[in-house]
């Protein structure tokens, strides 16, 4: 089966399935000897660990082509060394999911610590299943198996999602960068689904760094809707690293020397 077919069954056949009833609020996982907290900030340390980020990232220069359904349109994108980027294409191609999706394979590649202030949730759960992570303020819960963000559960008052790693591309060197993921929007009030996101991400390698070659996504609704979409990067540059300037020391003597 083709990849593309796979995706399209992974999100019809996740809109068929009822509400998660524990997934409103954190899901827990038995408790273990030692300081559970402390367990908590080694499963998700290991799993923030195991992402690939970009060190010492120059920015990049691309082709880029946007894809919705039927409509396509070509243009470039510079991405600068901060991480933050500009997209130059025709204002028709522009599509609330573009911005979206570029921040999510571009700012998701920044370096940085990973939470402290998780807590392992009570839940039963087997340990095959991994481990799950709550963060401390509410916002997020995290299944943690084999060092890897396997799923992500998000409830908040405006939002309910819920982000299941399906497949990771191995970078080498023990990390990994997303490649196929499913994401569940709940109604808030009754918990019933109503779409999902498919993705399917590839990376290619240029210099020291993975950088995204396509983002192919398929969304489906629960009223038949259904949008087909793909960003496509190609002839990636690096940007080359500032030279740092050059310090000229002055020969010339302000004062003679004291006796």
């Amino acid at each position: 089966m083709k990849r593309k077919e796979l995706l399209r069954g992974i999100a019809a056949v996740l809109l068929l399935l009822p509400a998660i009833g524990h997934a409103e609020k954190p899901l827990d996982a038995p408790q273990k000897k030692g300081s559970s907290d402390q367990l908590a900030r080694a499963a998700m340390k290991e799993a923030h660990d195991a992402r690939a980020v970009w060190h010492h990232f120059p920015g990049f220069t691309a082709e880029v082509t946007i894809q919705t359904d039927a409509e396509s349109h070509t243009g470039t994108i510079l991405v600068t060394d901060d991480f933050d980027y500009e997209l130059t294409i025709s204002d028709d191609a522009i599509e609330p999911w573009i911005h979206s999706k570029l921040r999510s394979v571009i700012g998701h590649r920044r370096p940085g610590s990973a939470a402290v202030e998780v807590q392992v949730s009570e839940q039963k759960t087997s340990p095959e299943f991994g481990i799950f992570v709550a963060r401390k303020d509410g916002s997020g819960t995290f299944r943690i198996e084999n060092g890897l963000i396997r799923e992500v559960l998000r409830k908040t008052d405006s939002n309910w999602l819920e982000i299941t790693n399906v497949e990771m591309f191995d970078a080498g060197d023990g990390k990994v960068l997303p490649e196929t993921s499913s994401v569940s929007y709940r109604d808030l009030q009754t918990g019933n689904l109503t779409k999902n996101v498919t993705n399917r991400f590839t990376w290619t390698r240029v210099g020291d760094f993975f950088l995204p070659s396509e983002c192919f996504t398929i969304e489906t609704g629960t009223e038949g809707s259904r949008q087909t979409r793909q960003l496509t990067f190609s002839n990636h540059k690096l940007t080359e690293p500032k030279k740092p300037l050059k310090v000229l020391e002055s020969t010339s003597k302000l004062h003679n020397p004291l006796p």
